[in-house]
């Protein structure tokens, strides 16, 4: 079986308010090697059949009852990719994110885990800034980083 490089991974319960720009902010990526795991939280919504309608077999959808610690495991353990990005259904990812994490990832061997930041959608002066942290497993246990 080929490896995949990436399984972006993402919980989603009751998302289908922002779901379709999501999903279509992840498709679109410039780098195109993942797959997308998606578990269903329970929805009680139209969540599952947003995302049936789209063909894309890079997309693969389990549903679970509502146990978002549970889902999120689910994830994890069907998670073929050598890195995960985790996405959240009610985010848009930036069209390079996971060019760039791979890459970083790739040329670091001795890096564990790369993180993004967020541009506010309602600020036309936020500015992105690349920067490198070196974080400890203990400090990142002591605040949200």
């Amino acid at each position: 079986m080929k490896e995949i490089p990436i399984s972006v991974v993402m919980p989603v319960y009751n998302g289908a308010e922002h779901l379709r720009v999501c999903l279509d902010s992840i498709l679109s990526q410039t780098f195109r090697d993942f797959e997308l795991l998606i578990v269903d939280d329970g929805s009680t919504d139209n969540t599952c059949e947003i995302i049936e309608s789209y063909n894309d077999a890079r997309i693969c959808l389990v549903r679970n009852k509502h146990d978002y610690i549970a889902s999120c495991n689910l994830l994890l353990s069907e998670a073929r990719g050598k890195y995960i990005a985790r996405m959240d259904a009610d985010d848009i990812m930036m069209p390079d994110r996971l060019a760039y994490q791979y890459e970083y990832m790739e040329s670091h061997p001795d890096v564990s885990a790369t993180g993004g930041a967020f541009i506010p959608l309602n600020d036309e002066n936020f500015k992105p800034v690349m920067k490198e942290y070196d974080y400890t497993l203990n400090l990142l246990l002591k605040g949200n980083y």
